[in-house]
């Protein structure tokens, strides 16, 4: 009795042809066609950071009042992961600050140097610049543990933005702060602003 070999390859060439159609798709892009992942984003700057910021965030809802002051404030903070939405990270600003155009400009709170209790507490964005910012000569808290103890008697009811520049509050502080962040010379007059006790936010 003589087997044949072939009889097996004609029945299954339709099926195998089919499968490899639908595998594959028609190579014209249709529906069918498997859809490609989406590209990695690029890891947090704060160069791309403070551009977005600083384009989409203007007028009243500015958080910092140059360039200068938003990479100097930024150089404080954790860059953490490009897909952070919430924590104390130049991350999750940058996801704040993308999302202006479409979903408002109450997202500029969010994506300023306080964070605005999305991107960590409002403490927690201050005091970690502070301690970066005002060091040597202009140093106003050694830790940030000591900031964070003094920074909750300080008040915490005035909404920051850039415009708050006088009056007792931690925005008031905080801008302070941010205009100290752009040289070691505005270090030397404004980190004595930001204290509990302060000249210029009393």
């Amino acid at each position: 009795m003589t087997i044949s070999l072939r009889a097996p390859a004609r029945v299954l060439a339709p099926a195998l042809f089919t499968f490899f159609v639908a595998a594959c798709g028609d190579g014209g892009g249709g529906s069918d066609a498997a859809a490609l992942p989406d590209a990695p984003l690029p890891p947090p700057s704060c160069e791309t950071y403070c551009t977005t910021l600083m384009a989409n965030c203007t007028a009243d809802a500015a958080q910092y009042g140059s360039m200068a002051a938003c990479l100097g404030a930024c150089a404080g903070l954790t860059l953490g992961a490009a897909s952070d939405s919430d924590g104390n990270t130049v991350g999750c600003r940058t996801y704040h600050a993308n999302s202006v155009p479409t979903a408002g400009v109450e997202h500029c709170d969010h994506a300023g140097p306080m964070g605005a209790d999305e991107c960590g507490s409002n403490c927690e964005g201050f005091c970690a610049i502070a301690v970066h910012t005002c060091t040597g000569a202009n140093q106003v808290w050694a830790t940030e543990a000591a900031c964070m103890t003094d920074c909750a008697m300080m008040n915490d009811t005035v909404g920051y933005n850039a415009t708050v520049q006088t009056g007792d509050s931690l925005a008031c502080r905080m801008y302070h702060l941010t205009v100290a962040s752009e040289s070691m010379a505005m270090a030397a007059t404004h980190c004595d602003h930001i204290g509990l006790t302060s000249p210029v936010c009393n």
